[in-house]
């Protein structure tokens, strides 16, 4: 069994955290960014089509178009557990694509 497969929810919780700032943001998964932004709406602009808007997958016209996601980005996290909810999702979810090369030499 490699390392991966080991990784665990408790062991992802102990592992030293560095600053993630707007980087996080960025890596969320979109069903958890629906999911907390469903949770209060407040602060979501009129005209933000969450299912059309939040994920720029097309070259963009202009720099506000390509930043339009963060209107809605930058209103996550509201609390401390969403905070821990995204963190250990993106994780997860990176996982899940075998981006994290660090950890596959790494016994636990």
């Amino acid at each position: 069994m490699s390392a991966l497969q080991k990784i665990n929810e408790d062991m992802i919780v102990n592992l030293p955290k560095g600053d993630l700032h707007v980087h996080l943001n960025g890596a969320i998964p979109t069903n958890l960014v629906k999911e907390l932004l469903a949770k209060n709406t407040n602060g979501i602009p009129s005209n933000f089509d969450i299912n059309k808007d939040l994920n720029i997958l097309e070259p963009q016209k202009n720099l506000q178009d390509y930043l339009k996601p963060w209107k809605v980005l930058n209103l996550i996290p509201r609390s401390q557990s969403d905070l821990n909810k995204i963190v250990l999702q993106t994780f997860f979810s990176l996982k899940r694509l075998c981006c994290i090369n660090i950890l596959q030499d790494t016994d636990f």
